[in-house]
C-alpha cells in the first residue's frame, strides 16, 4: 500500500477528534457562562448527547454494514456516471455521490453533521443568551444531536474502511497506529490553537485599549488647557471609566473570567478548527479508494488467527476518547494471546482426558452473545471498564469550570492545562508497552490507580492564591499519566474476558461495554450538575474521579486475581500434562526408530551377505 493512501485514510477522523477536545474541555463553561443555561439543564443536554451516541453507534453500523458492495455499485450504476464524474474519478480517489451504499458516504455525511452542527453550538450571537430557557434548551439539543450523530457515522465509517483496504494482518495494525497517532496530534493542536487564539485577542484588545486611551488622554489635555468646567458629561465618564481601568487592569484576566463577552472567542475557536478539521475530510475522500480490487486475493486460506484479531478490535473503541496508541498494543497482546491459545489448542486433540484438560475440551458448541448475560465476570468486567472510563472522562469535563471558578486561574489555563495533560498521555503511551511488558496487566493498573490519586491529593490540598501554580502543572503531568495507563487497563479487562472459542462474540461484548460506558456517563454527569448547590468542582475532580478510580482499580486486581491468575496456573498445568505426552511421544518414536534401524540394518547385511554369495559362485 502506498504511503500517500496510509496517511489518508489515518487523518480521516480528526475532524471528529477535534470536536470532542473542544466538546470535552469547554462544553459546560460555554453553556453555563456564555448562554446562561442551569448546570440541571446543561446535565440534561450531555445527558440526551451520550444517549443519542450510544444508540446511534451500532445502529449506524448495522446500516452501513447492509451497504451494497463496491462491486455490484460499479455494475449497476456505472452508466449513470457524467463525464465529469469520471474525470473526477479518475484524477483523484474521490466520486461524488449522494446516497449511503459505500461507506465513503456515511463518512461524508457524518463530516458533513459536524460541520454543520460544531460551529452553530459555539458560534450563537449574543441574542441567544437573553432568548427563553425552553428554546436555548431546544436549540442546543438539537445541534448536539447532530453532531452525536455525525460523530457516530464518521467513526464507524473510518474503522470499517479497514476492511477495505488490506487483508494484511500486520499493515491493518500499521493503519490503527497512525489513525490513533494523528488522533493524538488532533487533539494536541486543538489546545495550541485555542491558546493561540486568546491571545490573538488579547493583543488586539489591548492594542485597542492602547488607542482609546491615548484618544482619552488628548482630549482631556485639550479640555483642562480651555475650560475644566465645560467637559461633557460623557466625557467626563469616559475619563472615569479609564482611571477604573487602570486601577482593575491588574485583576481582569483573573479568576472567573467567562462571560458573554468571550462568546467571539469560542466562534472563532469553532470556525478555525471546522476549516481545519475540512482539510482532513478532504484528504481522507480524495486519498482513499474504496474498492474491492483494492485487496489482493488470496490463493491459501486465510490466517484464522488473523480473522479473529481484526474481528476482536472493536468499532467503538475511539467512542470513549480514549487517548491515543492504545490499539497497537491491544494487538500485539491479543496477537500473542491468541497464537498461543491456538497453538495449544491443537496440541490437545491427542491429549488424553484429565480434571485439567477437560473444561477446555468438553465445551464444542458454539457460543453466541447472549451467553454473556449469564456470565458474573461479564457484568464485573463490564463495571470495571465504566469506572474506569468514567473516571477519566469526568477528569477532563470538569477540569475548565475547576480551574475557573475553583482555583480561580486565568483562563488561558484551560487551553495549557489540558495541553498538558494530552502530551503527557502521548508521551506516555508511547513508552508504555516497555512498563507494561516489565509489569504486567496487574502492574499496568497499579500504576493508574497510583498516579491518579496522586492528581487528586494535590488538587485537594491547592489553595487559591496562596500556592504556585506550578503546582496545577504537577497534577496536569500525573493526570496525564494517570489517564493513559487507566485507558489500557479499561480496555485489557474487557479483551482478557474473550477467550479465543469467543471471538465471534467480540464486537458485541466492546459494543455493550462502550454502551453502558456513555449511559453511566450521561447519568453521572446529570446527578453531578443537579448536585453542584451542595458540591463544588473540587469535591468532582477529588472525590468523584479518585472514588472511581479506586473502585475500578479494585475490582481490576480482583477480576485478575480471581479469573485470571487460576486460568494462568491451569493452562500451565495443561502445559505440563501436554509436554509429557509429547515426550512420550517422542520416546516411543525414537525407540521405534531404533528397532526399525535396527531390522533395516540386518536386512541390509543379510542383502550384502547373499550378493556376495551369489558373485563367488558365478
Amino acid at each position: 500500500m502506498r504511503w500517500i493512501i496510509r496517511l489518508s485514510y489515518a487523518v480521516g477522523q480528526t475532524q471528529k477528534d477535534l470536536v470532542a477536545s473542544v466538546l470535552n474541555a469547554f462544553v459546560i463553561i460555554y453553556l453555563e457562562k456564555c448562554l446562561n443555561i442551569r448546570s440541571a439543564e446543561v446535565g440534561t443536554l450531555l445527558l440526551c448527547g451520550q444517549i443519542v451516541n450510544a444508540v446511534s453507534t451500532p445502529l449506524i453500523g448495522y446500516l452501513s454494514d447492509r451497504a451494497i458492495s463496491a462491486a455490484h455499485y460499479r455494475t449497476d450504476y456505472s452508466n449513470r456516471k457524467s463525464k465529469f464524474v469520471q474525470f473526477i474519478k479518475r484524477v483523484t480517489n474521490f466520486e461524488p455521490s449522494f446516497h449511503l451504499r459505500t461507506r465513503k458516504s456515511w463518512h461524508f455525511y457524518g463530516s458533513l453533521l459536524m460541520t454543520i452542527g460544531f460551529p452553530c453550538i459555539f458560534g450563537q450571537p449574543k441574542e441567544f443568551a437573553s432568548l427563553p430557557l425552553w428554546s436555548k434548551f431546544i436549540v442546543n439539543g438539537i445541534l448536539i444531536i447532530l453532531v452525536q450523530i455525525g460523530w457516530a457515522a464518521v467513526q464507524i465509517a473510518h474503522l470499517t474502511m479497514l476492511n477495505c483496504l488490506t487483508n494484511d494482518q500486520n499493515e491493518r495494525v500499521l493503519l490503527v497506529s497512525l489513525r490513533y497517532f494523528f488522533s493524538s496530534l488532533g487533539d494536541i493542536s486543538t489546545f495550541v490553537l485555542s491558546y493561540l487564539l486568546l491571545q490573538g485577542e488579547r493583543s488586539s484588545t489591548n492594542t485597542k485599549t492602547m488607542l482609546e486611551n491615548n484618544w482619552l488622554s488628548d482630549l482631556a489635555n485639550q479640555t483642562v488647557e480651555h475650560n475644566m468646567s465645560q467637559l461633557s458629561t460623557d466625557t467626563a465618564s469616559k475619563i472615569a471609566w479609564l482611571n477604573l481601568t487602570e486601577e482593575t487592569g491588574a485583576s481582569a484576566n483573573v479568576g472567573d473570567t467567562i462571560t458573554i463577552d468571550d462568546m467571539p472567542l469560542f466562534r472563532n475557536i469553532a470556525l478555525l478548527l471546522t476549516a481545519y478539521g475540512l482539510l482532513f475530510v478532504i484528504a481522507f475522500q480524495c486519498g482513499v479508494p474504496e474498492r474491492q480490487d483494492q485487496i489482493e486475493p488470496e490463493d491459501k486460506d486465510p490466517d484464522p488467527s488473523a480473522e479473529e484479531m481484526i474481528r476482536s478490535v472493536p468499532e467503538f473503541i475511539k467512542s470513549l476518547d480514549e487517548l491515543h496508541s492504545i490499539a497497537s498494543q491491544i494487538h500485539e497482546v491479543g496477537r500473542s494471546r491468541h497464537n498461543s491459545c491456538t497453538g495449544s489448542a491443537s496440541r490437545i486433540k491427542n491429549v488424553p482426558k484429565s480434571p485439567d484438560t477437560k473444561l477446555l475440551t468438553e465445551d464444542s458448541t458454539e457460543f453466541v452473545w447472549y451467553n454473556w448475560f449469564g456470565l458474573a465476570r461479564f457484568w464485573v468486567d463490564c463495571f470495571i471498564f465504566t469506572t474506569i472510563r468514567l473516571s477519566v472522562t469526568l477528569s477532563s469535563l470538569y477540569i475548565s469550570p475547576f480551574l475557573l471558578r475553583t482555583l480561580q486561574l486565568d483562563k488561558s489555563s484551560i487551553m495549557l492545562v489540558p495541553l498538558a495533560i494530552y502530551c503527557t498521555s502521548l508521551v506516555t503511551t508511547l513508552l508504555q508497552h516497555r512498563v507494561v511488558k516489565l509489569l504486567g496487566r496487574l502492574g499496568n493498573a497499579l500504576i493508574g490507580v497510583i498516579f491518579t490519586l496522586s492528581y487528586c491529593i494535590i488538587v485537594f490540598f491547592y489553595e487559591p492564591g496562596q500556592a504556585s501554580q506550578l503546582m496545577v502543572y504537577c497534577a496536569a503531568v500525573l493526570l496525564g499519566i494517570g489517564a493513559a495507563f487507566n485507558n489500557v487497563s479499561a480496555i485489557v479487562v474487557i479483551t482478557d474476558m474473550i477467550r479465543p472459542d469467543q471471538m465471534n462474540t467480540a464486537a458485541f461484548v466492546h459494543g455493550f461495554a462502550s454502551l453502558t460506558d456513555k449511559i453511566f456517563t450521561g447519568v453521572i454527569v446529570q446527578i453531578i450538575q443537579l448536585s453542584l448547590y451542595w458540591i463544588n468542582y473540587r469535591h468532582v475532580e477529588v472525590f468523584i474521579v479518585g472514588g472511581l478510580v479506586l473502585i475500578g482499580g479494585t475490582l481490576s486486581v480482583f477480576d485478575y486475581l480471581f479469573w485470571i491468575r487460576p486460568s494462568k496456573d491451569k493452562a500451565d498445568r495443561i502445559h505440563n500434562v501436554e509436554c509429557e505426552q509429547l515426550q512420550g511421544d517422542t520416546d516411543k518414536n525414537t525407540d521405534s526408530d531404533v528397532i526399525g534401524n535396527g531390522r533395516k540394518l540386518d536386512q541390509l547385511s543379510y542383502c550384502n551377505g547373499a550378493n556376495h554369495t551369489a558373485t563367488g559362485n558365478v
